[in-house]
């Protein structure tokens, strides 16, 4: 069944004339009773009685006309979902991100012009790690993210916006306070305060320290 039988079929039984419905659709009226009566073999039921002044409904007919014009409307609403989502005139954009935002990045102001620009598009905001943000992005939970990436993220198409520096953190009666460059062999038994294993940042460190051939030590793990 095709939704031009559809539409020839409504167009037979609202016209009761196969001249005048074949003139509404476009075509000649020899290739729309062959596309009725494709229609009624493909059912197994006869759809009209036909007569030489009139066409009128069987009761299969009267059936199918109901249904018919509901599928027809069903069409052409998700054709018309369709073209506003293509227009971005409706829809949703899941967007995940970090907790601590950089302040090259100030995703408030992004979210609000684009809100200001597409009011009708739902924004959905997720935040959590950047293990968790790539599966999301592969399983199509989020339609895009802002964390560090200090690695390939295989499948997943990304591209660098900034980069920041990354410093150490200590406090001021700390050995190294005030130092301007740090090697990680330094490092060694100092007790970090670090994100949890899969967030981009704690990736990045972990990376620098197996490269050193170092196992630093994580006194205190945080997600934010």
């Amino acid at each position: 069944m095709e939704l031009r039988q559809l539409q020839h079929f409504i167009a037979v039984a609202e016209e009761g004339h196969f001249t005048r419905a074949a003139g509404r659709v476009n075509i000649v009226q020899s290739a729309l009773s062959a596309s009725i009566r494709a229609l009624e073999g493909e059912l197994g039921a006869q759809l009209f009685v036909r007569s030489t002044r009139q066409v009128r409904l069987t009761v299969a007919g009267g059936v199918l006309l109901d249904k018919a014009r509901l599928i027809l409307e069903a069409v052409g609403a998700a054709r018309a979902a369709v073209v506003e989502v293509q227009n971005l005139e409706s829809g949703k954009l899941s967007v995940g991100t970090m907790q601590s935002l950089p302040p090259f990045l100030d995703l408030p102001a992004l979210l609000a012009r684009f809100h200001a620009q597409h009011p009708k598009i739902e924004i959905r905001l997720t935040q959590g790690s950047a293990d968790h943000m790539l599966d999301c992005l592969r399983e199509g939970r989020l339609d895009l993210a802002f964390f560090p990436l200090g690695e390939d993220a295989g499948d997943v198409v990304t591209r660098m916006i900034a980069c920041e520096e990354m410093v150490l953190a200590c406090g001021p009666r700390h050995a190294l306070a005030g130092r301007t460059d740090v090697q990680p062999v330094e490092l060694a038994r100092v007790p970090f305060v670090d994100f949890e294993r899969g967030w981009g940042t704690r990736r990045q460190v972990d990376q620098i320290f197996a490269q050193a051939n170092i196992q630093r030590r994580i006194a205190f793990e945080v997600n934010e």
